[in-house]
């Protein structure tokens, strides 16, 4: 039986359902408004009790959690075999940081493999490789990356840097010139001095160190 619009005893239809969460046609429903009870119209909506219920079982996809950890060891794992040719002091604040990165990206990865062997996980990627625009973002920033890594030995570290963050900047919807132009010349800077001229690592070299170098005599 469907009560009418205004009754203060709602049918025995959802005798347990706390609030209703979706009013559309066809069958009747009721919620509640000011402490009254309400009647409307439902169609295949579900409480929260129920949408819950059949989450419960799902299993969380946890492949796309493997990538920062993976990157981030590779990434330490690659500043401290080759700093192996420095001196200790030169390369100590790398292995500050990349020892301890290491241990924890490993903690990380077995963490979540341990819930995928326990079945609260699995090795699915989700929505990662869904055609959202998120999605398409981050497959630009990819490229760009790859883009950068693989001109490395033609544009030198610096000039490099400095043209892939003025590219990923901009994608990411900065537009002031003078935004992208300083935070790419300042951040390239910083980077050549720390790491190229006082560490002298051996990051590939380009036209702005081999300017440098012919200018100022440094860094050669």
């Amino acid at each position: 039986m469907i009560g009418r619009l205004g009754e203060t005893e709602p049918p025995n239809l959802w005798p347990n359902a706390p609030n209703l969460i979706e009013i559309s046609p066809p069958g009747a429903a009721f919620g509640s408004m000011n402490g009254q009870p309400i009647y409307g119209w439902r169609g295949n909506g579900v409480t929260n009790d129920i949408d819950r219920s059949e989450r419960s079982g799902a299993r969380e996809p946890l492949a796309a959690d493997f990538i920062i950890p993976l990157i981030g060891c590779g990434l330490a794992g690659y500043y401290l075999a080759t700093t192996t040719d420095l001196v200790w002091e030169a390369r100590s604040a790398g292995v500050v940081v990349g020892v301890p990165l290491i241990a924890m990206c490993l903690f990380h990865m077995a963490r979540m493999t341990y819930r995928i062997a326990k079945g609260r996980g699995s090795f699915s990627s989700g929505d990662m490789f869904a055609n959202t625009p998120f999605n398409r973002q981050r497959l630009v920033l990819i490229v760009l990356i790859t883009t950068f890594i693989i001109a490395l030995p033609w544009t030198g570290t610096t000039l490099g840097l400095f043209l892939v963050l003025i590219a990923t900047m901009r994608m990411l919807g900065v537009t002031s010139i003078r935004a992208l132009l300083a935070t790419s010349a300042i951040t390239a800077a910083i980077v050549y001095v720390l790491l190229m001229y006082l560490v002298s690592s051996r990051l590939p070299h380009g036209p702005v160190e081999w300017l440098i170098a012919w200018a100022f005599g440094i860094g050669g």
